[in-house]
């Protein structure tokens, strides 16, 4: 059951070209509105991926991580429940530092 579950992703990623790829990597490093890269970017990263794909994922997910990391509070540093007008920017950077925290 699980080889059948590895196969349909294995298929899944190999419906992306590099080119798509590097497309998805740029789209996620110029607007926000492509934030749902993330995880299929994430996909790529793994042994059994072509090491080109897994480069590209790789070099892609930093280009982007990499900036965010001193500007994402860490989860116990304070909670927006305090603040009866919270800033939507800092809720944003703080539910993507919960999804950065996760995996």
């Amino acid at each position: 059951m699980a080889s059948v579950a590895s196969e349909k992703k294995q298929k899944k990623r190999n419906k992306h070209s590099l080119s798509e790829l590097k497309a998805m990597g740029q789209q996620l490093l110029t607007s926000r509105a492509h934030v749902n890269n993330l995880p299929l970017l994430l996909t790529f990263i793994n042994p059994n991926s072509p090491p080109q794909y897994a480069l590209e994922s790789l070099l892609s997910l930093q280009s982007f991580i990499t900036p965010l990391i001193p500007k994402l509070s860490s989860s116990s540093s304070s909670h927006p429940d305090s603040d009866p007008n919270p800033d939507p920017e800092f809720i944003y950077l703080t539910w993507r530092r919960s999804k950065f925290n996760q995996n």
